[in-house]
């Protein structure tokens, strides 16, 4: 299945799980996690080792997985940091590898919507299920580049990585990592954020 979620960020400490999108074969499925007993539905499904769950950078996701579901989804197949290992453009996003390899254009009007309101409006429901729409092309592309630079084994200990560290309580050894902007801060000013989201995290 394709799987990725849409949550709240602004207002809780830990990413809240709002909706998980689902694509499976041709068929793409918006579950609102909110509703009774959702989430513990959901967990059979992240759980079952004969279902592999194919994710986009799902570093967040996981960690609201958990905490929601009480799961980290497995197995996890490439795509995690995928296009930065497969040698294209590092950090890109979902939105620009669907129009580099998709040839399609995702509009980003809804990513900093309200994802806890209900009834949600047809335009987050259209921008959600977009979510999903392209996952398995991409995945089989980036797997084949993947392939041919005999770098499997690379994604593979990136995705048991970002897996085990979600299970840590999403606490990362090194927080300033993720952070985009971080990569154009000297050394020194690398190490006052690392030492300021340590500081954060303690509390």
């Amino acid at each position: 299945i394709g799987l990725d979620t849409d949550l709240i960020r602004e207002r809780t400490w830990w990413p809240h799980l709002a909706l998980a999108q689902m694509a499976v074969h041709d068929e793409i499925l918006l579950v609102d996690t909110q509703a009774p007993g959702m989430t513990g539905a959901l967990r059979g499904v992240l759980l079952d080792p004969g279902i592999t769950k194919v994710m986009h950078s799902a570093g967040e996701d996981l960690i609201a997985l958990l905490h929601a579901c009480d799961a980290v989804p497995e197995p996890l197949p490439p795509g995690c940091r995928t296009a930065a290992i497969a040698g294209l453009a590092s950090g890109a996003g979902y939105q620009r590898l669907v129009a580099d390899i998709a040839g399609a254009s995702l509009g980003k009007g809804e990513t900093r919507s309200d994802w806890s309101r209900r009834p949600l409006p047809q335009a987050q429901l259209a921008y959600a299920a977009d979510d999903v729409r392209h996952l398995f092309e991409l995945h089989d592309h980036l797997e084949s580049k993947l392939e041919a630079l005999s770098r499997m084994d690379w994604l593979r200990e990136d995705c048991a990585r970002m897996v085990a560290a979600a299970r840590d309580n999403g606490l990362e050894r090194w927080p300033h990592l993720p952070i985009r902007a971080a990569q154009y801060f000297d050394r020194a000013g690398q190490l006052r954020l690392l030492r300021l989201l340590r500081w954060r995290d303690a509390w």
